[in-house]
Formats: C-alpha cells, sequence, structure tokens
C-alpha cells in the first residue's frame, strides 16, 4: 500500500455497460463501486466473474479489466486449483457448485502470479466459487466478501441446510464480510450462516440520477419494477390496483418473468395497466420518474436498491417491511418523510389493505407538502447513497481488514 492508495482487485460480474452479460443489481453494484473507487484515485482492476469471455484484457472506464478467458500459459495453474478442491474442497457440494468451482479456477488462473501485488481483493458473492479458488493459492492480500442476499437459501423448499453448510465452508476462506443492511445479515444469522469476527454493514450503492427532478404535476399512477416472480407479488399488486376505484390510477410494469401472464391478462381485459416487459436500468429509472408510487411488496429483499432507486427519481414507495423500516432508522425519517417510504408486511396478502396504503401514499405524494417533503427526502437520500458517500464506507473496510491481517 503506497501512501493512502489502495491496490485492489475486485471479482464479481459484470453489466452490459462494461460489455459483460449480467443484468442483476450485483453486476451494477460491482461496476459502480470499481468507477468510484477509481475516481478517487485507487488502483483499480477487476476479474470478472459469470458470463464474460473476452480473449484479451479490457480498458473500461480507465482501469483494468482482465480477459475472461483462459490461455495455454494458465492451464498448469488452472489445473493445480481443480486438483486442490478435487481433493476435499468440493466435498459435499452439488454439481452446479462445482461447475461455478471450476469456472471460477479458470479465471483466478489468469491472475495467480499477479495477486501479491494487491493489498486486498473484494469477492462478490459465495455461489460463483471465487473463494474456493483463492484457497488454493497460498499467497495473496486479505480477502472480503459482500453477500449481497441469502435468496437462494432462504426460497429453497429442500437442501436448505446443505447451502447454509456449503456458505460456512467457502466463509471460512474469507478475511472478512460485508451485509448490504441489517435486515439481511439478520437473515443470514437465523438460517444457519456461521459469520467471522470481522463482519461490516455497508449499503449498496447508485449513481446520482441523470435526468432533472419531475414534480408532483408532471407524474401520474403507480409502477412496479422487477422481476415478475412470486417473490415480488405481482399478482397482490394487481389486484390491489383493482381496488383503488373504477377505472383507478394508472400502474405501469416493467419487468419479465414467469407471472407476466397475470399482467397481460389485465391490460388485455381493459385495466389502466401499462406492460413494457424486460428494460433496461436507464428505462426503469425513467419509468420511476414518470410515477407518484412505486409498489414493491416482496416476500424479501436483501437491501432494496429499488427503493433508493425510486426515492432519487422521486417516486414514493411502498415495499418490504424489514428494509424500509431499516431506512427509517439509516436516516432518522421524521413522520412526514414515513408516508413516502411505507413497510408492509411479506405476512399480508389482503390486497384491500395494500390498496389503502397505495391511496394514502399516492395522495400525500400529490399534496404539496408532501411534493417539499420528497424533495428535502430525496437530497439526504442522494447524499447518503450515491457512490461517492458508499466507497468511502467500502474503502474504511478495506484499511481495518488490511491493519489486522498485518
Amino acid at each position: 500500500m503506497s501512501g493512502s492508495q489502495l491496490k485492489i482487485l475486485i471479482l464479481g460480474p459484470l453489466p452490459p455497460e462494461a460489455n459483460g452479460h449480467n443484468f442483476g443489481g450485483v453486476a451494477r453494484h460491482v461496476w459502480g463501486l470499481s468507477c468510484a473507487l477509481h475516481a478517487k484515485g485507487h488502483a483499480v482492476n477487476v476479474l470478472p466473474m459469470g458470463r464474460y469471455f473476452f480473449p484479451s484484457h479490457q480498458v473500461r472506464s480507465g482501469f483494468f479489466c482482465y480477459r475472461g478467458m483462459i490461455w495455454p500459459g494458465d492451464i498448469p495453474i488452472a489445473a493445480a486449483i481443480v486438483g486442490h478442491f478435487l481433493k476435499g474442497g468440493c466435498n459435499g457440494f452439488e454439481a452446479k457448485d462445482f461447475l461455478h468451482a471450476l469456472n471460477a479456477s479458470f479465471r483466478v488462473a489468469v491472475v495467480a502470479d499477479m495477486l501479491p501485488k494487491y493489498d486486498i481483493i473484494h469477492v462478490h458473492g459465495v455461489y460463483n466459487g471465487a473463494l474456493q479458488a483463492l484457497s488454493a493459492i497460498n499467497v495473496h492480500p486479505p480477502i472480503i466478501t459482500t453477500i449481497h442476499s441469502y435468496h437462494d437459501v432462504f426460497f429453497r423448499k429442500r437442501g436448505q441446510k446443505k447451502r447454509v453448510r456449503i456458505i460456512n465452508k467457502r466463509l471460512k476462506w474469507t478475511d472478512g464480510i460485508i451485509h448490504v443492511s441489517k435486515a439481511d445479515r439478520a437473515k443470514g444469522g437465523g438460517l444457519g450462516v456461521s459469520l467471522p469476527d470481522r463482519e461490516f454493514v455497508v449499503p449498496n450503492g447508485l449513481p446520482e440520477p441523470e435526468r432533472p427532478y419531475t414534480p408532483w404535476s408532471g407524474r401520474n399512477g403507480f409502477c412496479f419494477v422487477g422481476s415478475l416472480q412470486a417473490r415480488k407479488r405481482i399478482e397482490l399488486v394487481l389486484k390491489a390496483r383493482r381496488n383503488c376505484g373504477s377505472p383507478g390510477p394508472l400502474l405501469r410494469v416493467a419487468g419479465s418473468g414467469a407471472h407476466e401472464y397475470m399482467v397481460k391478462k389485465a391490460k388485455e381485459s381493459g385495466e389502466p395497466v401499462q406492460w413494457k416487459g424486460f428494460v433496461q436500468n436507464v428505462q426503469a429509472r425513467e419509468i420511476m420518474r414518470q410515477s407518484c408510487v412505486l409498489v414493491g411488496p416482496s416476500l424479501s429483499e436483501s437491501f432494496g436498491l429499488i427503493y433508493i432507486e425510486a426515492l432519487m427519481e422521486g417516486a414514493a414507495v411502498i415495499g418490504y417491511e424489514p428494509i424500509i423500516r431499516e431506512f427509517h432508522e439509516y436516516l432518522k425519517f421524521d413522520e412526514d418523510e414515513k408516508r413516502l417510504l411505507v413497510p408492509f408486511s411479506a405476512t399480508c396478502e389482503d390486497s384491500k389493505e395494500l390498496a389503502s396504503f397505495m391511496m394514502d401514499t399516492f395522495l400525500w405524494r400529490c399534496s404539496e407538502e408532501g411534493e417539499e417533503t420528497m424533495k428535502r427526502l430525496r437530497k439526504r437520500v442522494i447524499a447518503e447513497f450515491g457512490w461517492h458517500g458508499v466507497a468511502d464506507k467500502v474503502i474504511s473496510v478495506y484499511q481495518k481488514t488490511i491493519s489486522c491481517i498485518k
């Protein structure tokens, strides 16, 4: 570590803007954090995981991304890594875990000789096999791992205990953990995840809005943005909208998945529902900018990135209760602000109750008092969850971990 500059290697998926093929929130977080750390003067390199197969190294946004394809010279190192976890490192793992570890071994082989030059390695996720592959290399800097969610375990009907054992085994190979929320940390503990001594809670970051703020007079209706899966409860949202009056406010739906037929059916029956299908993040934020309230009563959220995006774009939010209450505490909301970020219980299936929440929030957002409250709250949200502030928190985690290990 030279002066205050850190040499950082980040392992994780990359989004389309970095020529990756991952559209999820983790990929956006990895790229946003990498760009923010680079902007603060740190030496950042990225080793892409997942679907990223460039045969040569790339320079993206001014910093270095390692190639995602193995070359003949990497094969001996990759073979040694694979041999390491075949001796016992993959015992009890599922076939999918073995394939993840195999893929990660080829990726890590690309940078194996260069690992000692870094001050810290930051791995995003415990399911991609990166920790397994790194464990086979004796000389490497401290490792920090961000766990973005426990959904893969939480929603399993079978094999939940086995997945927890796999997570616990992999976490032995990291020097510290970052959780994205207190609620997600508690969820991991409740599932039986063994957390290391060094653990931190750092929220996800987001880029500041690119478009000007839209006042309530330029907005209308509700929006739902996310995957159309059972745990996101789009069916409950559609039923609740029908209880908001006839014809009632417009509902914009952006997303795709198994339950998209429900949205199509509502639209075809003449309800004021617009289905946008799958959209990129830029289009999703535009939909929030057009709407008064984002309705997202999920059964579970690890952080609620979409809720923060909505507030940044000036839309009120109804969402997963534990995360919403954590935001209330984190930002010290007053009573008026709480009316713009409203918790909804994951155990409530009453569409009339959700409809009541929706209309109360809608009317408050469309009032002059609600408008002034939103302007005030939005500034605080941008200051707290914009990448500049979040990157500083992550750097603090790096420095604490490095000092403890040394």
